[in-house]
């Protein structure tokens, strides 16, 4: 895997146990088949495990795996291999190594995870638990430093790529990683290395956190890798969500996912499976990028919009967009005892699994160019979107009736919840910030929604289609 790694095999392994714990020599060893890049482990008997640094880079993580493991442990929810003996280097083998506890369970991959929203929230639970333990003291490593400070070797990672991603896209992303802003908090505790690769799953859930080599203490944006090598979209937000995890601090997070690029070309030959999954991670990153831009796009084109007049046959003028955006703009009323003339209905459209629509009546309001809701996350509503975000919201008024189709996405950027719950409680609702400041509660809500606390929706619109009722009517589609 590396030019100058030290080959090492189950008699040296053995050669190493008798010299040293002379204890376990005769225990069964079986090499582990891994990806990873670091070490080379051995099984030993049921309930141990050897680990042989594999290159120079890695001897460093030995004394800190057993400095600091043991202090880790009792503070984390997940376990951990804790360090049971040290190995010295001798003629057989350069480097020093170790003994540590074989940990049961399989790599948790996706298929691995009865619920991946669970065990993102499972494992932002263990993210946070390790934040939470005293730093004082605690190792540095480069994944806690500024993400920039990784520019250059970024651009040999781009320049070495041979068309597994789309380099400029990769280079548009980075130059907006770039110009986040540092992390200014204190330092926290890290992994470092949070990946399938490393994570450990028993009956479908999350059961271990291993290879702690490239932990540390600083800027704990690296935790966020897993969010875009591991999770799907809906997991991916829950495990932000759960972690309160800024626009900065997920743009750096991106970063670091794009970083994977060197490590393309590095193993591209000789560690394939671990090239592949920097892939994934770094095409999840591209794909968030496209949708983002497509969003920009189409809310700086609002002044630009196409309309195409769908009752020209009558000799019908074709309507005027702005008319029917003041009156959104007004706000539709759906407080209780408003009742009468004023009082109508948004249907909200979701598309359910078997790709039968789900309708439901919702209490939005039209803010900023786009339609805004709030549902929790595990309504059918709020799972239909995180499977697929198409949508429509209706509404019959006294001028017009109107359908607009876009994408729903949760929001939670803390002010604009903030100015959301505003809104609804100048409307009639008073609902207000959650203690995590990214969801709603309220002490009433439709049935539909669920339980508080609730997720902001924005649905970014790409069509609108209005009939008017009142004279001399007409039918106009826009696109957005």
């Amino acid at each position: 895997m590396h030019d100058d790694e030290v080959e090492t095999d189950a008699d040296l392994a053995r050669r190493l146990l008798a010299s040293q714990h002379p204890q376990w020599a005769d225990l069964p060893i079986e090499r582990v088949p891994s990806a990873g890049t670091d070490n080379a482990i051995y099984r030993l008997g049921d309930d141990l495990a050897i680990r042989l640094p594999r290159i120079h880079w890695a001897v460093e993580f030995v004394a800190k795996e057993q400095q600091w493991l043991p202090y880790l442990a009792p503070h984390l929810p997940l376990a951990v291999p804790l360090p049971v003996a040290h190995g010295e280097p001798e003629e057989a083998f350069p480097y020093p190594w170790s003994v540590v506890q074989w940990l049961p369970g399989e790599m948790a991959s996706l298929d691995q995870l009865d619920d991946p929203v669970k065990a993102a929230r499972d494992l932002s639970a263990f993210v946070r638990a390790l934040q939470a333990v005293d730093p004082t003291g605690g190792p540095k490593h480069h994944r806690g430093y500024p993400i920039r400070r990784g520019d250059e070797m970024m651009r040999i990672g781009i320049a070495g790529l041979q068309g597994e991603v789309d380099a400029d896209a990769v280079t548009k992303a980075w130059e907006r990683v770039l110009v986040a802003a540092d992390y200014d908090g204190p330092p926290v505790w890290f992994h470092g290395d949070l990946a399938h690769l490393n994570l450990l799953a028993q009956d479908g859930q999350l059961t271990a956190v291993i290879d702690w080599g490239t932990c540390g203490v600083g800027d704990p944006a690296i935790e966020m890798v897993v969010a875009w090598n591991l999770f799907p979209p809906d997991a991916r937000q829950a495990y932000r969500d759960a972690l309160g995890v800024d626009d900065d601090m997920w743009e750096r997070g991106k970063g670091w996912v794009l970083t994977g690029v060197y490590g393309i070309s590095y193993y591209r030959d000789t560690n394939p499976v671990l090239a592949q999954n920097q892939i994934r991670a770094i095409e999840a990153v591209l794909a968030d990028e496209v949708h983002r831009d497509e969003f920009s796009s189409r809310r700086s084109s609002r002044h630009n919009m196409k309309a195409t007049n769908l009752a020209d046959l009558y000799d019908l003028p074709t309507l005027d967009w702005a008319p029917i955006a003041a009156v959104l703009e007004q706000g539709v009323t759906q407080a209780p005892e408003t009742g009468g003339p004023n009082r109508h209905t948004h249907w909200l459209a979701t598309i359910n699994e078997d790709g039968s629509p789900h309708v439901t009546g919702v209490g939005a309001l039209w803010v900023d160019g786009a339609f805004w809701f709030e549902t929790g996350e595990r309504t059918r509503k709020g799972r239909n979107i995180a499977r697929d975000p198409r949508c429509t919201v209706s509404i019959a008024m006294h001028e017009f009736d109107l359908v607009v189709d876009g994408d729903a996405g949760i929001v939670t950027d803390p002010s604009t919840v903030a100015k959301m719950a505003e809104l609804w409680a100048a409307g009639g609702w008073p609902c207000r910030v959650d203690d995590s400041g990214h969801m709603l509660t309220a002490d009433y809500s439709a049935p539909s929604a669920g339980p508080p606390p609730w997720f902001v929706y924005r649905i970014t619109p790409r069509r609108a289609t209005a009939l008017s009722t009142v004279e001399p009517g007409g039918a106009t589609r826009w696109t957005f």
